[in-house]
């Protein structure tokens, strides 16, 4: 998955492509994430290893309004 980069230097487009590609992610793994007899470490795991790194790649480079930085913790 590649950074989307603007002509101003703006990375609010990159973050929501990356934020919404994590949400579709989780959205397809919600049926195995409601799983009673899969653990919650497992469920964890599966979550920071793939979702979280999904929307985390690149994200060194971003030069983050505060704006932007409270819609990623949320």
């Amino acid at each position: 998955m590649g950074s989307v980069v603007t002509f101003d230097n703006d990375w609010g487009k990159d973050v929501r492509t990356r934020v919404a590609a994590g949400n579709r992610y989780y959205q397809a793994l919600s049926t195995a994430m409601k799983l009673r007899y899969l653990p919650k470490h497992t469920k964890l795991k599966v979550y920071t290893m793939v979702i979280k790194q999904l929307v985390q790649n690149g994200s060194e480079t971003w030069a983050v309004a505060q704006p932007m930085k409270s819609s990623l913790k949320t």
